[in-house]
């Protein structure tokens, strides 16, 4: 029969204690960012009452009210955030957090039956790519200002622009 050295064993043990510590400590208290979601705006909603607002997009703010391309007022705010509600539905909502906290909401990828909500709101023309957004999201709001979708309908893309300009500061 083998033996296992002192050293060997000692490490193995201090190694499961660790493990088992830091299971023992894992937060409970704070559950996982997975569940049904309320929407608070077109790019934030809330899961277990933490706030994720969606990584790397811009949607008008709720009360929001832009302009098509023959100068008509349309609630483009009150648009996105019925979008989003109807993009989540009645189904559960996950959220990777991709930074910290900022203005009480983490910025987070969240995705719902496999579809990105980003991505949607993109395809939708009812948020605009912000910061350094992944191709699959340039791609997505490309695709809504060539079929000139919500904020793409006016040809000079006044709110648009001043939508990428809100949120990056630019």
């Amino acid at each position: 029969m083998r033996t296992i050295s002192t050293p060997v064993f000692l490490t193995c043990v201090v190694m499961a204690v660790l493990f088992f510590s830091f299971w023992a400590y894992w937060p409970l208290s704070k559950p996982l960012p997975i569940g049904p979601a309320t929407v608070l705006s077109g790019d934030t909603l809330v899961i277990h009452e933490r706030a994720f607002r969606l990584a790397n997009v811009h949607a008008p703010a709720r009360a929001q009210v832009c302009r098509d391309r023959h100068g008509r007022p349309w609630p483009c705010g009150a648009e996105a955030v019925a979008t989003l509600r109807e993009a989540i539905g009645d189904f559960v909502v996950s959220c990777a957090v991709q930074g910290p906290e900022q203005d009480g909401a983490a910025p987070a990828r969240c995705v719902v039956r496999g579809e990105d909500l980003g991505r949607t709101m993109l395809l939708e023309g009812l948020a605009v790519a912000i910061g350094q957004p992944s191709t699959e999201y340039l791609g997505a709001e490309r695709t809504a200002r060539f079929l000139q979708k919500g904020l793409w309908d006016d040809p000079d893309h006044t709110d648009a622009n001043a939508l990428a300009r809100g949120r990056d500061g630019s």
